[in-house]
């Protein structure tokens, strides 16, 4: 792919497109035409030993760009801090809904427990569950919930359960494990059914680990460590449906 960009992070991706001296154009291939902040051109020297940034524009719509259509660059240190702002408020609206169904993980160690999380063995059947969470549960210091996730109507499934586990193996340090199973009456979790653990940094939060579904899992599970005061996201994803949940360390 001819793609060279440059990862702003809070902001997005501005593309760097190579010029020859002389050119009257600037090639934008159609590959990045899109999910971009903005474009700028680098003129590349006969000798290929200097380069000089001739500008820059938000947007292109076209292949061939016309160099005298480009902007100076002090107008795009404009735009960048304007994005800054734009982005900085966007983080803080979405730190205060955050906030308000933030799942508090070390709050379960005093028994207090958000909304719809509850005992795991009030979700399981006794046949099904997981000798595996049995075992850890018998470790005092291993504190596990569960909640009933909703999907949607799919063809067999409608709902999950999402169970998330975690042991203090340091002071400031916890291992976490989560897990997702089929509700009672069903033996295999829907094919297809992505669990993701997401970066809560940033305003589009990335993926940093995930596992899915094929026709005939029984679970999946993800393990990871965090520090407290670190916040995550678990992500489930069926069709075109999909739900986040928030969590404090």
């Amino acid at each position: 792919m001819d793609v060279a960009d440059l990862s702003l992070k809070n902001l997005g991706s501005l593309e760097c497109r190579p010029v020859f001296e002389d050119a009257q154009f600037i090639y934008v291939p159609p590959e990045v035409q899109s999910n971009r902040i903005g474009y700028v051109a680098v003129q590349i020297r006969k000798s290929f030993r200097e380069a000089t940034l001739l500008g820059f524009v938000r947007q292109v719509q076209t292949d061939l760009l016309a160099i005298n259509e480009l902007q100076p660059l002090d107008n795009l240190l404009e735009y960048l801090e304007e994005l800054t702002q734009v982005r900085q408020v966007e983080l803080a609206s979405q730190s205060l809904t955050d906030n308000k169904t933030l799942v508090k993980l070390k709050q379960w160690l005093e028994n207090i427990f958000e909304d719809g999380w509850q005992e795991i063995e009030t979700l399981f059947d006794n046949q099904r569950a997981n000798p595996d969470w049995s075992l850890r549960s018998a470790n005092s210091s291993f504190v596990t919930k569960g909640k009933l996730i909703d999907l949607g109507k799919t063809r067999t499934i409608q709902s999950v359960i999402l169970v998330v586990g975690f042991i203090e193996e340091k002071e400031q340090e916890i291992d976490i494990i989560v897990e997702v199973h089929p509700i009672k009456g069903e033996i295999y979790l829907p094919p297809n059914l992505q669990l993701m653990v997401l970066d809560f940094e940033g305003v589009e939060r990335e993926s940093i680990m995930e596992a899915q579904t094929t026709s005939a899992n029984k679970n999946i599970q993800l393990q990871f460590s965090g520090e407290v005061g670190e916040r995550f996201s678990i992500k489930l994803v069926l069709g075109n449906i999909s739900i986040i949940e928030s969590f404090l360390i």
